[in-house]
């Protein structure tokens, strides 16, 4: 008796099955690529939207990767207005990128050596001893996990792609 080399379904892999077939996108679906940079993100829409790049609140098709906390009774700012000169001391956290495991930017528990990029920061980066840098912001007096930024971030970014697919789909006010 010969062995037979099918393998049964219910048994197979649900990872080599996932690597095998691409993934099901419905008609209404909505496919983002994201460039996070170091200095800015850019965000574009997949096919259905002709790959349009996203624009920010500003109309810009590149936001700066940044956050500002101003004060503890004023709004944070994030990207355009996080960047503008006059606010870009402290308590602006630049960089996003950078607090990431295995980025540059990055120190691991126990490197005593500092990185390339420390002269550059405006903000206290520390380790809180979970392989996860962490931002100290003076004016919110509080410490960002690299976690907690990017999501506040991505928040914006996701934003600014909903109202560029609204108004490619008719939905939003394209009314200056």
């Amino acid at each position: 008796m010969t062995e037979s080399n099918t393998t049964d379904p219910t048994t197979a892999s649900p990872v080599a099955a996932a690597a095998e077939s691409p993934p099901v996108v419905a008609d209404n679906d909505v496919i983002v690529g994201i460039d996070l940079g170091a200095l800015s993100t850019k965000v574009t829409l997949g096919p259905r939207h002709d790959h349009e790049l996203v624009r920010n609140a500003h109309g810009g098709h590149a936001t700066p990767t940044a956050i500002t906390f101003p004060g503890k009774n004023r709004a944070r700012l994030i990207g355009e207005n996080a960047a503008e000169v006059g606010r870009a001391d402290g308590n602006t956290v630049g960089m996003l990128d950078r607090l990431l495991p295995g980025s540059l930017g990055h120190r691991s528990e126990g490197v005593a050596e500092e990185d390339a990029l420390t002269a550059f920061r405006r903000f206290q980066m520390i380790s809180n001893g979970q392989n996860e840098a962490t931002a100290s912001v003076p004016n919110a007096e509080e410490e960002y996990s690299a976690t907690a930024l990017m999501a506040m971030f991505l928040g914006s970014v996701r934003r600014n792609a909903i109202a560029t697919v609204d108004r490619l789909d008719g939905g939003g006010d394209t009314s200056g």
